[in-house]
């Protein structure tokens, strides 16, 4: 076995208290007998070998967290204000064919919500904000996503009269200080009149780029990520708020650091990781899934690029992971508190309301809020037995997790899934990883 070798550490700059240990493998190749220096955003770490007999070179293993997290991370370990996120699938026409799609079968459907149908959406989001609320006092707010399909392909006539119809039945019935937000996801593909509506009503505008070839392409199978980025980069210098979801498969996982530097550069503001799930459909992407343990090692890697490069970039689920460590570390012995939960619906174009992930599966369908008005959604069978689901996933994955009341539960309920029993696969693994890291010995 290969002896591992020892060095002393030397702190210079402005290094912020200490919040625990983290081996980062950091490769270096150096000469064991010199000293060697090592900059990291915000400080200097000067490297002096204690054994002189040591190889001449040799691979060291640095203390990232002995010196600092990012400052962008500092107040991580506090609670967000919890959010209500409406995923409303305007229509599911869309002018790419990306190999995962989980609308594959309704990618040429040209139906979209009529005005009627986004009042009943409008009315339930009101609703909903306003009983929330009341029941979480102030603080909770509630984001709408234009979702689809590709929403850049409604026209803009469309787009003013859905906006001038969200403020008739929301500006006007909640109070001037209700965090309502707007957001997009798009493939971002298109610009013009549409896109520009958008982000001069401040919606925050997510684009889908995998910077792989031949997954997200046209129908005439040509490539999309090359348009989508020139786009996404004309749009940050207008000083749009933008970040990028990336679905993580087989196709991109050896590359997410050269992503993020990439996204990085360009001033982003957020890249969300969506490990790739097997869709419902007929796309022909099932080889591009990855096993839990590929998953787990390539947001392993990510985790210390990240940390290299100051985590100026939100990234999920490395943000979630983290602030579940620290939420841990802050945490009094014995409160066991979960932290308040987000909740997320999914409006599809028939008005069928879902709360798990992108899918109508019949056993996840809550109601219609185009025939029934929310309250009497959530006053259903249907909803309590989506409740009653709920609490059994997290009785099946998180009661024998290390990680039950700093987690909020949402890695077991984002998207459908069938695992076996016990703390889930990944972000499990991912936050003991971490915890480990900071605070060895931390975890219970």
């Amino acid at each position: 076995m290969r002896r591992r070798e020892r060095f002393a550490v030397q702190k210079s700059g402005p290094v912020r208290p200490r919040l625990g240990s983290i081996d980062s493998q950091l490769d270096f190749g150096l000469r064991a007998e010199r000293p060697f220096e090592c900059t990291i955003p915000g400080t200097t770490l000067h490297f002096a070998s204690q054994d002189r007999k040591a190889a001449s070179s040799i691979t060291m293993r640095a203390s990232i967290h002995d010196v600092l997290l990012p400052p962008s991370l500092s107040s991580l370990a506090a609670d967000p204000a919890p959010r209500t996120t409406w995923h409303v699938k305007v229509g599911t026409l869309c002018n790419l064919r990306c190999r995962y799609c989980y609308e594959w079968d309704r990618l040429a459907d040209r139906h979209r919500l009529t005005l009627h149908q986004w009042r009943c959406v409008f009315e339930a989001v009101r609703a909903y904000h306003h009983a929330r609320t009341c029941g979480e006092g102030h603080g909770v707010g509630t984001t709408i996503v234009w979702h689809g399909g590709e929403p850049l392909l409604h026209p803009p006539g469309y787009v003013r009269d859905v906006l001038a119809l969200q403020r008739e039945v929301l500006e006007t019935a909640l109070p001037a200080t209700a965090d309502i937000r707007n957001g997009v996801q798009t493939n971002l593909t298109r610009t013009g009149e549409t896109l520009a509506l958008m982000v001069d009503a401040g919606f925050h505008v997510s684009a889908s780029v995998d910077f792989a070839a031949g997954v997200r392409v046209d129908a005439a199978g040509r490539e999309a990520d090359d348009r989508a980025l020139r786009n996404l980069e004309r749009l940050v210098r207008q000083g749009a708020r933008c970040g990028v979801a990336v679905v993580l498969g087989r196709h991109n996982h050896d590359r997410l650091e050269s992503i993020y530097d990439t996204l990085d550069g360009m001033g982003v503001h957020w890249l969300r990781i969506n490990a790739m799930f097997a869709p419902p459909t007929d796309a022909p992407g099932g080889d591009l899934l990855l096993a839990p343990e590929e998953v787990l090692h390539t947001l392993q890697r990510l985790y210390i690029h990240w940390l290299q490069r100051g985590a100026r970039l939100s990234v999920h689920p490395l943000t979630h992971a983290l602030r579940t460590v620290l939420r841990e570390c802050h945490a009094s012995p014995g409160t066991g508190q979960s932290p308040r939960r987000n909740v997320r619906f999914v409006v599809h174009p028939d008005g069928t309301l879902t709360g798990q992930g992108g899918t109508a599966t019949p056993s996840e369908r809550l109601g219609n809020i185009f025939t029934h008005r929310i309250e009497e959604v959530l006053d259903s069978p249907a909803w309590r037995s989506s409740r009653r689901r709920a609490d059994a996933l997290r009785d099946r994955h998180c009661t024998a997790c290390a990680h039950v009341g700093a987690c909020d539960g949402k890695p077991v309920l984002e998207h459908p899934h069938v695992l076996p029993a016990g703390p889930c696969p990944v972000e499990s693994r991912l936050c003991t990883w971490i915890a480990n890291d900071l605070a060895p010995g931390m975890t219970r």
